[in-house]
């Protein structure tokens, strides 16, 4: 069981999802680090890269800009996340703070893209589905569940050689 934290929800930071996972059950429950909670939430992959390994269960890569309003940021997470490799944010560093066997995906809702018919398409370009089970060439949400999938959807130019560190 993991815990996600989000900076407009009841557990907002990285510290307070860490502070709630060790009470009640330790080594039972752990965290999912979404990088865009991370940034919005004022942490950083130092931050991240001090968390006990064993805490960590699953993290979810995108990709933004430096700043967004706070008025934005529910928008922006559920709706227009921005593709890695077009933002600012520290991927390489993010892979390099995570422990090497955790679940990986990549979390795109980008609903300009869904409603001008073009999220699929780009998403099928990227080799988002290659070597998995999943065909859904209109999904909007492309999940590449280990890490050698992540650095086919965005390259390897990207982060690909901190994700086979």
């Amino acid at each position: 069981m993991a815990v996600e934290f989000y900076p407009l929800s009841q557990v907002r930071s990285l510290a307070e999802a860490l502070d709630l996972v060790r009470q009640p059950l330790p080594g039972k429950v752990g965290i999912n680090v979404d990088l865009l909670h991370l940034k919005r939430s004022g942490g950083d992959v130092s931050e991240l890269a001090a968390v006990r390994a064993d805490l960590i269960r699953y993290a979810q890569y995108c990709d933004g800009a430096a700043t967004v309003e706070q008025s934005q940021w529910e928008w922006e997470a559920s709706s227009q996340r921005v593709l890695p490799g077009a933002g600012v944010f520290d991927l390489a560093g993010f892979a390099r703070a995570l422990p090497p066997n955790v679940g990986v995906s990549v979390e795109l809702p980008q609903e300009d893209a869904l409603l001008s018919g073009f999220a699929g398409r780009r998403a099928c370009a990227a080799g988002c589905h290659r070597g998995t089970a999943s065909d859904r060439c209109g999904t909007i949400r492309c999940i590449a569940m280990r890490r050698v999938d992540f650095a086919d959807v965005i390259g390897a130019t990207v982060v690909g050689t901190a994700l086979h560190r």
